[in-house]
């Protein structure tokens, strides 16, 4: 048995906006609990004594004992929210304000020591010289791909050669 869950329904009791994980779980019976301290205990309808306390928990569990998956929709408020930010950032870029955002953005996707790793990989799996690190191509490649990578990326071919060094004593009890 294997189906898609998806979409939200409507209580009607309280005519609240219900998940779609509800469609898949029972009442508390007997003497089990609606709440473990300030969480909501979720019993599954197809199991007689199984429950999670949060809905990760409760639709691995669909998945995997019952083959359902229960697809989430985005909350009203996030696509609000991001239907909002993006109408900013288009404003922004009409006035051309977005170049300091976009530079910020860039430099939190840099990290100076995977750079560095991978610098250190290519230059040993690719046979290439120390001196590539020098190079105004391999900078301006590097400058295409991120414009405000200038600073994370290592310039000195001695630098390069201690860091090679460091990996082989690392790495050569693999080999």
């Amino acid at each position: 048995m294997s189906f898609v869950s998806e979409g939200s329904s409507i209580s009607r009791d309280t005519g609240r906006i219900l998940s779609p994980i509800t469609e898949h779980t029972r009442p508390p019976q007997d003497e089990e609990p609606a709440q473990k301290g300030k969480n909501h205990m979720y019993y599954c309808k197809y199991c007689p004594a199984w429950s999670a306390q949060n809905t990760s928990n409760f639709r691995q569990h669909i998945q995997s004992k019952h083959g359902i998956a229960i697809i989430s929709q985005s909350r009203k408020v996030d696509d609000s929210s991001n239907t909002t930010l993006q109408s900013l950032y288009e404003k922004a870029m009409v006035i051309n304000q977005t170049s300091e955002l976009d530079a910020q953005i860039l430099k939190r996707a840099l990290n100076k020591e995977v750079i560095t790793q991978a610098i250190v990989s290519l230059i040993v799996i690719k046979n290439l010289s120390f001196q590539i690190i020098k190079s105004p191509y391999f900078h301006a490649l590097c400058k295409a791909l991120n414009p405000t990578a200038s600073n994370k990326i290592l310039s000195s071919h001695s630098t390069i050669k201690e860091h090679v060094r460091k990996s082989w004593l690392f790495h050569k009890d693999l080999i």
